[in-house]
């Protein structure tokens, strides 16, 4: 009984450890981009890596920083264009 114990623990700790690197690395990378897009930083890019949600939330957050810096791009574009017309 001991032993099994024992070996359901271990498995548990492998289980988690696997299910972090799995998990966890990927959802850091996601934050990451997050929170510098957030900063203004719209040329950061997600890894794709995966081929699960997580991957498509990447793919998606790289479409909507590419979309929100051809925005911000077409806006100072036509900032200047109004400033030169005064």
């Amino acid at each position: 009984a001991g032993v099994a114990l024992l070996l359901a623990a271990l498995c548990s700790v492998l289980t988690l450890a696997i299910g972090a690197v799995l998990v966890g690395r990927p959802v850091r990378e996601l934050v990451h981009h997050a929170r510098a897009v957030g900063g203004g930083d719209l040329n950061v890019r997600s890894r794709p890596s995966r081929d699960d949600e997580l991957g498509e939330l990447g793919e998606e957050m790289n479409a909507m920083s590419g979309r929100l810096s051809t925005a911000r791009d077409a806006l100072a574009a036509e900032t200047e264009r109004r400033l030169q017309a005064m």
